[in-house]
C-alpha cells in the first residue's frame, strides 16, 4: 500500500469539491483522454505533441505524474489533499480507479474516489522534516511511510525521521527551473508558517508596511473599535490625495470570511474609496462573488496572496516590517 499527496489544484480550488463528493483529481487537459494509452511512453508522445509551449521538464513532470495516477496508485492507497487556507490536511483512502472527466468547469481531466477520513491534521502539528517533504511543488508524488504516519497520528513524528522527498528522477526528469519552483514552493510554506505565528497588531504592521512599500504613506488604526478599517493608506497619508485605501486584516487562520462579512466592509467604504480585505484564513465562494460584483473596487488577499506580496516588495520594505518576517536570499544559476 503506497501513501500519495494529490493537491487540488491551484490554491486548492477543487478542495471543497474533493471532500464534499469523495475523490481526487488530476491531469493536464493538453492530454485529453488517455484510456488507449498503456504506458507512460505512450503519453509521452502525445505531450510532445500536444503540449508545444511547455519546457520539456514541464512536460515529462506532467507526463510522470500523470502516469502514476493512472497506473500506480491503486485502491486502498492512502491518500492526502492540503487546504491552504486551513492548513489543514485531508486524510483517506482510494477507492476506485481512473476515470476520464470530461467538464468544462474542471481543469483536471481524471479523478479517483475516495473515503475520507473523519478527523484532519494540521500543519502545525507536523515535524519540520515532515512539512518540508509535504511542501514539493507536484500536484501528485508519493509520500513516504514515516510522513503519512505522523499524518495519521495527528502529528507525532515516528522514531525513524522523515525522509527529505525532493522533486526526483523518479517523479520528473528536472531541469534547473522546474527544481527552483519546487524550492521556492516549500519555502512559500514556511514563510506561512512564520507569518501564521505573528499576532493580529503586527499582521496589521505587516499590511501597513507592504504598502508603504508601494509607495503610500499609512495610518494603522490603535486598539479598539476600529471604524470598519485596520490600516488606512493614501499617497499623502491625509487622504487628501487619491487613491484611498481602506484595509480590513482578519488574522483567523481557519476561519474563512463569508459574504457578510464583505458586505460590512464595503458598507464602511465611502465614495473614492478603495477596499483590501486582508484575511489569513482565506475567502468562502460568496465572499468572493459579493467583492466581484461590489460597486467599489475591493481587492481580496489571502494567506497565499500575502505571502507572495511579501517576497515580491521584501527588499522595498522598511525595517519594522522586515524585521516581522525576516527573510534570507540566496542565489541560483539561471536556466540555459
Amino acid at each position: 500500500m503506497n501513501a500519495w499527496l494529490i493537491r487540488a489544484g491551484r490554491g486548492a480550488a477543487y478542495l471543497e469539491d474533493f471532500i464534499t463528493k469523495n475523490f481526487v483529481a488530476l491531469g493536464w487537459s493538453e492530454l485529453g483522454n488517455l484510456s488507449e494509452c498503456r504506458s507512460k511512453a505512450e503519453i509521452m508522445a502525445i505531450a510532445e505533441k500536444e503540449m508545444p509551449g511547455y519546457r520539456l521538464g514541464q512536460i515529462r513532470s506532467a507526463v510522470s505524474q500523470t502516469a502514476r495516477f493512472l497506473y500506480e496508485v491503486k485502491p486502498g492507497d492512502r491518500v492526502a489533499t492540503y487546504d491552504t487556507a486551513s492548513r489543514t490536511f485531508h486524510l483517506g483512502t482510494i477507492q476506485g480507479e481512473a476515470t476520464f472527466v470530461q467538464d468544462p468547469e474542471y481543469d483536471f481531466t481524471y479523478q479517483r474516489s475516495v473515503k475520507w477520513d473523519a478527523a484532519t491534521v494540521s500543519r502545525d502539528q507536523l515535524s519540520v522534516s515532515a512539512k518540508n517533504t509535504l511542501g514539493a511543488i507536484q500536484t501528485l508524488f508519493l509520500l513516504p511511510q514515516e510522513v503519512m504516519k505522523e499524518m495519521e497520528s495527528g502529528g507525532v513524528a515516528p522514531q525513524k525521521a522523515a525522509e527529505v522527498v525532493m522533486a526526483s528522477s523518479d517523479d520528473t526528469e528536472n531541469d534547473l527551473q522546474t527544481l527552483l519552483e519546487d524550492i521556492e514552493s516549500r519555502a512559500h510554506e514556511f514563510i506561512k508558517d512564520r507569518i501564521e505565528k505573528l499576532g493580529w497588531e503586527e499582521m496589521q504592521e505587516l499590511a501597513a508596511g507592504i504598502l508603504r512599500a508601494l509607495g503610500y504613506r499609512t495610518q494603522v488604526s490603535p486598539p479598539g473599535p476600529d471604524r470598519g478599517r485596520d490600516v488606512f493608506a493614501s499617497p499623502d497619508g491625509l487622504g487628501i490625495e487619491s487613491p484611498r485605501i481602506r484595509v480590513e486584516v482578519k488574522h483567523r487562520p481557519g476561519t474563512r470570511m463569508g459574504a457578510p462579512d464583505i458586505r460590512s466592509f464595503i458598507g464602511g467604504m465611502r465614495e473614492g474609496d478603495r477596499g483590501i480585505y486582508l484575511s489569513t484564513g482565506g475567502f468562502g465562494k460568496e465572499a468572493k462573488y459579493e467583492a466581484d460584483r461590489a460597486e467599489r473596487p475591493v481587492t481580496l488577499i489571502d494567506m497565499d496572496e500575502l505571502v507572495a506580496l511579501v517576497v515580491e516588495h521584501y527588499e522595498s520594505m522598511d525595517v519594522e516590517a522586515r524585521g516581522l518576517v525576516p527573510l534570507k536570499k540566496f542565489y541560483w544559476p539561471e536556466s540555459e
